[in-house]
């Protein structure tokens, strides 16, 4: 009976398009699961990046820092070496004085004033 033979093919078609839809929002789903999973490591990534960028300007200060420290140390032994140079006699003073004037002149060119040497800890007039 052709009745009877249509009406199982229809309700044959009903369920395949039924199981189609609940595989396609099964999948759905799990997209959006996925969507939001990657969303969720991606903050995380970038927020451990942010972390990271932090430190490494803080890292980067301390050293400018400790840079700046130490050619300020060495600026005030060259200083120092040069007052005590002075006081020699002869002329191997001469020649000590010309190293470490040279020395000097290297460091109060990095933005210190011409005879002047600046610290952190201590001002100097040579």
């Amino acid at each position: 009976e052709p009745a009877a033979y249509a009406s199982v093919a229809a309700q044959s078609i009903l369920r395949n398009v039924r199981r189609s839809h609940v595989a396609t929002v099964t999948s759905q789903h799990g997209a959006q699961q996925q969507i939001a999973s990657t969303h969720a490591a991606y903050d995380q990534i970038y927020g451990q990046l942010q972390e990271l960028r932090a430190q490494q300007r803080l890292r980067e200060e301390k050293v400018l820092t400790l840079l700046q420290h130490n050619a300020h140390l060495n600026a005030q032994n060259a200083v120092m070496t040069l007052s005590s140079a002075r006081t020699l006699t002869g002329a191997g003073a001469n020649k000590v004085a010309a190293r470490y004037l040279t020395a000097r002149e290297r460091y109060t060119a990095r933005g210190t004033q011409p005879g002047w040497y600046t610290s952190p800890v201590k001002t100097e007039n040579p």
